[in-house]
Parts: C-alpha cells; sequence; structure tokens
C-alpha cells in the first residue's frame, strides 16, 4: 500500500519525504531551505527496469538536488508477472508522489514501454527515456527475448506483455510532452536502431525528441539538467 505524502510527517533532514510502499522507503528529497541554489519546480522520479545495469543511477540524487536545485525521487515496479498490473502501480505511484511537475527518468526497455502507456492517459512534465525498445517491433521483442534468456530480473513481466500483445497497442500521440532519449548501449546496434524508432513515433514537426548516444554518466547527467532547464521549464 502506498500512503499519500499528504499523510506522513514532513519532519525530516533536508526536506526529505518518505514515501513507504510494500516494505520500501522511497524518498522525495528537495533542496534545504538554505541552500545558495536556486530551486526548480521539477522534481525528476527515477525509474529503472531491476536487474538491467550493473548501477543504479540513484546515484545522481545528491548531484541534481544540491548542485542544481532539482527535488528527486525514486519508484520501484514491483509487479513480476502482469504487465497491466505494472501499469497501474507505476500510475498510483506517481499520482502519489503528490507532484504535477515530474519529468519521469525511465532507465531500460520494460520501464520506457510501460511510461509510453502511462502518457496516453496521465500527465507528466516530461519524459526521459533510457535504451527504450519499441516492444511493437519484431527486432525489438526478440532482443529483450535474448537478454531476458539470460537473467531471471523482470523475465515474467515481459513474457506476460508479449503473450498479451495485440492488447497493447500503443496511442500515444506524437509530441504528447517534451521527451529526450539516452542511447547508452553503445556497443548494440539493435538499441540503437531501438532508440531512433522511439524518437521518430514521437517526434512532431514542431516537438522534436532530443536523442543523446553516449555511455559516460557525467555527460549523460549534464546533458539531463540543460535539457530540463532549457526545453521543459
Amino acid at each position: 500500500m502506498i500512503y499519500p505524502v499528504s499523510l506522513l510527517s514532513r519532519s525530516f533532514p533536508n526536506k526529505c519525504v518518505p514515501l513507504l510502499r510494500r516494505n520500501l522507503l522511497t524518498m522525495i528529497e528537495e533542496p534545504v531551505l538554505t541552500s545558495l541554489v536556486p530551486e526548480r519546480p521539477c522534481t525528476i522520479v527515477l525509474a529503472e527496469d531491476e536487474g538491467f545495469y550493473a548501477q543504479s543511477w540513484n546515484t545522481w540524487r545528491s548531484t541534481l538536488v544540491h548542485e542544481h536545485g532539482f527535488s528527486f525521487a525514486q519508484i520501484s515496479v514491483t509487479a513480476t508477472h502482469d504487465f497491466d498490473a505494472a501499469l497501474r502501480e507505476l500510475s498510483s505511484d506517481l499520482s502519489h508522489l503528490g507532484t504535477h511537475d515530474a519529468v519521469l527518468l525511465s532507465r531500460g526497455p520494460m520501464i520506457s514501454w510501460l511510461a509510453q502507456f502511462y502518457l496516453e492517459s496521465l500527465p507528466l512534465q516530461g519524459l526521459i527515456m533510457v535504451d527504450p525498445l519499441p516492444l511493437d517491433h519484431g527486432d525489438s521483442v526478440q532482443a529483450l527475448e535474448r537478454y531476458y534468456a539470460t537473467t531471471s530480473a523482470s523475465r515474467s513481466l515481459f513474457h506476460d506483455y508479449v503473450e498479451h500483445y495485440a492488447h497493447w497497442t500503443m496511442k500515444l500521440e506524437p509530441g504528447s510532452v517534451p521527451m529526450m532519449i539516452l542511447a547508452t548501449q553503445l556497443d548494440s546496434d539493435v538499441y540503437w536502431k531501438g532508440a531512433l524508432r522511439t524518437k521518430e513515433r514521437h517526434d512532431r514537426e514542431d516537438r522534436q525528441v532530443v536523442l543523446v548516444k553516449s555511455d559516460n554518466e557525467d555527460d549523460l547527467r549534464d546533458r539531463v539538467t540543460r535539457w530540463i532547464t532549457d526545453d521543459v521549464l
């Protein structure tokens, strides 16, 4: 169960607000009131595919909050066998953060695919997708199938999506919100093509998706902060 932020105590250091869910604790951290860095009207919400990357980008928290003035939160989708349930959980988690200025940083193919379906009916201030794959395209499905053959992380969720593939037709209009794509799998042509196809899906003449190809974390974090400042705020 998720408890709305409004029902929780706010007497935490560094303006951290706890969000309790299924024995997990997700912190919404905001710049301290005494900070010399101007607070920005934006909460970056990190959601990652479990087990897909060796290291979480939760390490970005301190820099984004204390050096750039963003608020930061992290959520985890724990539904691992039902794509429909995972989408409901993502929607519930984002709504219970109690913020209307969220930029979702979805890191990994499954969470990025979920994020696009989320946007069909619910709002975001912006969406950043890391290594997205268009999972209505055969090459992308096969690439993820090969990956999940070597790891148990999110395998059941992926297989549930594939089994009910016809039910999940993406209807999201191009240019619905500002979007950015980070392509970090530099040794994989499939992921680069996936990034390009995702960009083409969401490009609009007056709102182009920004695409960055890099595996340098510092460079990617800098690109993200500049993009939010210039294109979202």
